[in-house]
Order: C-alpha cells, then sequence, then structure tokens
C-alpha cells in the first residue's frame, strides 16, 4: 500500500492503522511516562505503572497490525484485537510522551 488517499478512500480502518502504527509503536518502545492514573491504579508503584503503559501499548500496536496484515483471526483472536481498539478508546487522550 501506498500513503495517497485514492487508495485508502474505500478503507478507513487500514489507512487509520497504516498511520498509526509507527506512531504508537515508537511511543511504546520509547516513552519516558506513562498516564498518572495508571500511577493510581497500581498504588504508585511506578515500575508496575510503566508496566501496564508498554502493555496497554502493546496490545493497541498487536491489534493495529492485524488490521495492517489482513489476516483471519480466530474467535479469540478477534475478540483479543477488540480489547486493544477498546484501550485506544480508553487511553487515547493520553497517547503523548
Amino acid at each position: 500500500m501506498t500513503d495517497t488517499n485514492e487508495e485508502f478512500w474505500y478503507d478507513a480502518k487500514t489507512a487509520i492503522a497504516v498511520h498509526a502504527l509507527p506512531l504508537l509503536t515508537d511511543l511504546r518502545d520509547k516513552h519516558i511516562g506513562f498516564p498518572g492514573e495508571l500511577l493510581r491504579l497500581h498504588n504508585q508503584d511506578t515500575n508496575r505503572a510503566n508496566d501496564a503503559w508498554t502493555t496497554i501499548l502493546s496490545q493497541i500496536v498487536w491489534s493495529l497490525e492485524t488490521v495492517t496484515r489482513d489476516l483471519d483471526l480466530s474467535k479469540e483472536e478477534y475478540e483479543e484485537r477488540q480489547r486493544g481498539f477498546n484501550l485506544l478508546g480508553r487511553w487515547f487522550g493520553h497517547l503523548w510522551d
């Protein structure tokens, strides 16, 4: 796939995944912080909060990767992908570093 709008007009989900995936992969691999809410959820334990953020970002990245690869998913994989999309919605406002 190329980055031309003409090729994505009919498949917004793939276009979004293609453009978001490198950004979120970099955020997962290079982040220096995490949402403060995770610190509260993990009793002020910064290591656990950081690990939780990495896990959340990894789940989101995996879900987007399944879209870009157009995989045939099992029921369990489909449900797992949906959990990643739910996490994306839940943490969307915290996707910065």
